[in-house]
């Protein structure tokens, strides 16, 4: 073999060994695509089968001039046939003519997409399935469409009935003939009804977005409905829900509200009714007005019943002087007693601040005072005692008590202590829980005659008593137990 040819082989050789390695290259580099095209496949197989929304791929069919007359639904995912309760092997490859019977529905939409690759959004409801559908229509290439879609039926239906509730609402937001308006967090009012236009006198295009509710508050009253329009936010419980407060409409007026407020659950909006009490407080004033020269009169009137009863005491304690025997001078010492006792209540209730009642205990400490001062009662032999609750009594029972204790009391002043006996004498007034009184009038002295009933007695003073005591629903009992003791019960409530 010659030098040339020997060099020609090794050449030939050395082109061969270089073109099979880029062959195995380019079959590497194949093979590596061929798998990455897999893969991808595959990735796609898998986004298109597990996808949640429901993914039909299309392709447009055109006749000789370009025009769409069909298209072929060439394939769907396993959310379509779940959505549109169809199967696959039905539908795919099929024409929509086919599965339409004979319509393409929305044809020209599709077919623009398909033509134009610029994608469609849009809600439709389909007949043919009873339901809402949310779509987005694109284009994968040219002449294809998908449509990429979720059933929103159950969405429609609530939104429906949201704004059947919201309609609902409103009317009667507007029609409940209260003042009403809905304030944010930022206290400006987004809603606000016919009512609460009459009454500011703005209209709602006015009111609405632009105005806040401080904005129709006197100064004096402002800083308190900031504080409770806070505290709200904070804690909705720890401000009130129903306050007063002084109202400017637009022409300066200002107007008495009584405002009802309640913060939304779950929000920061205010929901508040307000009640035009002006002529009510106005009605108030009158009523406190009128009330107040009665409360005058009344303790007028009492006065001048105090001061008649002194002046027949002061007669009678004048004529008692002149008069013969002392058991007529006693006689004269029992009446001006008695009157004593009915003067003394007309006196603690012209000096009361209620007119209705006054407080016994008080007037039970100065009549027996008044009595051991008109028998000249000596302290250091007979000693007072008292036991008496705070208990409030109006004229028609205070009277008939008072005159009850003046003669029990005034019994066992002249007859328990005879010829300088030493004792004591106890007052007792208590009150239960049902409104019992229990008045107890008891001396540790000589004891009450076994010989005489104390309920037929023929003296003026135990008849009274008596009489006093049925006259206010009550009972008297006696007992005679380590001396005398009287106790009356009635109750309050009767």
């Amino acid at each position: 073999m010659t030098e040339d040819e020997k060099k020609y082989r090794d050449h030939l050789n050395e082109m061969v060994e270089k073109r099979t390695a880029e062959l195995k290259e380019e079959i590497a580099e194949r093979k590596n695509a061929e798998k990455k095209l897999l893969e991808s496949e595959k990735k796609f197989r898998d986004l298109f089968e597990n996808m949640m929304d429901g993914l039909v791929l299309h392709r447009l069919i055109v006749d000789e001039n370009g025009n769409p007359v069909d298209y072929i639904l060439e394939k769907m995912n396993a959310a379509a046939e779940k959505i549109l309760s169809w199967k696959r092997e039905n539908i795919e490859g099929k024409r929509a003519t086919e599965v339409y019977n004979g319509d393409t529905p929305f044809i020209e939409r599709y077919a623009k997409v398909a033509q134009t690759g610029k994608s469609k959004y849009f809600i439709e409801y389909y007949p043919g399935f009873g339901k809402w559908y949310e779509i987005m229509s694109f284009c994968p290439e040219k002449g294809h469409f998908a449509n990429m879609f979720r059933d929103i039926t159950e969405r429609k239906q609530i939104q429906k009935v949201l704004r059947e509730s919201e309609d609902r609402y409103r009317t009667i937001f507007e029609n409940t003939g209260t003042v009403m308006v809905i304030i944010e967090e930022d206290k400006t009012i987004s809603l606000a009804n016919a009512e609460f236009e009459r009454l500011s006198g703005y209209s709602r295009k006015e009111i609405e977005g632009k105005k806040k509710l401080t904005e129709f508050i006197v100064a004096e009253d402002l800083e308190k409905i900031k504080d409770y329009h806070e505290q709200r936010r904070v804690d909705p419980t720890s401000a009130p829900k129903r306050y007063e407060f002084r109202f400017i409409d637009r022409k300066v007026n200002i107007r008495d509200i009584l405002l009802s407020i309640d913060v939304i659950p779950g929000t920061k909006i205010s929901v508040a009714s307000l009640l035009d009490i002006t002529e009510r407080k106005k009605a108030e004033e009158k009523i406190k007005a009128s009330l107040k020269e009665k409360d005058v009169m009344l303790r007028e009137i009492h006065h001048r019943v105090k001061n008649n009863m002194q002046i027949v005491s002061s007669l009678l304690r004048l004529q008692s002087a002149k008069a013969e025997g002392k058991k007529t001078q006693e006689i004269f010492r029992k009446c001006q007693n008695r009157i004593r006792t009915m003067s003394i209540i007309h006196e603690k209730l012209y000096q009361s601040k209620d007119l209705a009642k006054i407080n016994y205990a008080q007037y039970i400490d100065r009549l027996a005072v008044h009595i051991f001062q008109s028998y000249g009662v000596d302290s250091n032999l007979v000693a007072l005692k008292t036991d008496l609750e705070e208990v409030f009594l109006d004229l028609n029972r205070a009277i008939p008590c008072g005159l009850i204790i003046n003669e029990l009391l005034s019994n066992s002043v002249k007859h328990a202590f005879p010829e300088g006996k030493k004792g004591e004498i106890l007052v007792k007034l208590h009150s239960d829980k049902k409104g019992t009184i229990t008045l107890v009038v008891s001396d540790n002295g000589i004891g009450f005659p076994d010989d005489i009933d104390f309920q037929k007695a023929q003296s003026l003073g135990l008849q009274m008593v008596n009489d006093l005591t049925r006259q206010i629903g009550g009972t008297i009992k006696l007992d005679r137990t380590g001396g005398t003791a009287f106790k009356v019960k009635f109750s309050v409530n009767k």
